[in-house]
């Protein structure tokens, strides 16, 4: 009888052990499965990130993911979609910048011969412009790029997983042409608001050698009208 209960005590705790395994392992497959799916939902929305074009197409905010795969995803299109507002912004001020008409018959009738107010919108914007620039770039950067996952307390396994998703090769090509590219640009803007400032600098320092007749700015002397050229031509 004794050997009896000793061996259903025996079996039962073999089928208790038992149990606890395949419980574990439960877990483990269900742990697996679940890492698996996600990482294939993020790594799907990573690659729909990286096709898009900043400037025409709109980010889908969506978060599909799940856990702190969630946290990767919503850290990735948070980081691109403040990037995209900025560079878009910083096209639109662009473009609705009027520069082409501060030097027009009807500004210079306007504001002319001093054009206090035309040297002030040139200087708002181009402390506008130059501050767009700069945080693009620093949007751009590479290093900040990788620091926005940081402060998300994800650990070094998700941390890694954004930076492998944000950056690969291509992407680090890509950061360089946009770089050279803005910098480029900034550097034309800059020359040209330069370029505009001198020719109404000129305009108001010489205020008593020219008039606007017809729309048109014309010398009393003729070596003050060489010296407009020169300024307008850049030399």
């Amino acid at each position: 009888m004794k050997d009896l209960l000793k061996n259903k005590k025996k079996l039962a705790i073999v089928i208790l052990a038992v149990v606890i395994v395949v419980a574990i392992l439960g877990v483990v497959l269900y742990n697996d499965q679940f890492e698996k799916k996600q990482l294939q939902i993020l790594s799907s929305e990573a690659e729909k990130l990286n096709s898009l074009n900043l400037e025409t197409d709109e980010i889908d905010m969506e978060i599909k993911s799940k856990g702190k795969y969630a946290v990767v995803e919503q850290t990735m299109k948070d980081y691109l979609n403040e990037t995209k507002t900025t560079c878009t912004e910083l096209v639109d001020l662009c473009s609705n910048s009027d520069l082409d008409k501060l030097l027009s018959a009807d500004n210079i009738e306007a504001d002319g011969p001093e054009f206090t107010a035309t040297k002030e919108k040139l200087n708002t914007f181009r402390t506008q412009v130059n501050e767009y620039i700069e945080k693009c770039n620093n949007l751009i950067n590479e290093d900040n790029i990788n620091n926005a996952i940081n402060d998300k307390n994800v650990g070094e396994k998700f941390e890694q997983i954004y930076k492998d998703l944000m950056i690969d090769e291509s992407s680090k090509a890509s950061l360089n042409k946009t770089k050279t590219s803005l910098n480029s640009s900034a550097e034309q803007i800059n020359k040209s608001l330069d370029k505009m400032n001198n020719i109404l600098n000129f305009l108001s320092d010489n205020k008593d050698s020219w008039e606007l007749k017809n729309g048109k700015i014309q010398f009393t002397n003729i070596s003050k009208l060489t010296e407009y050229y020169k300024v307008v031509n850049g030399n």
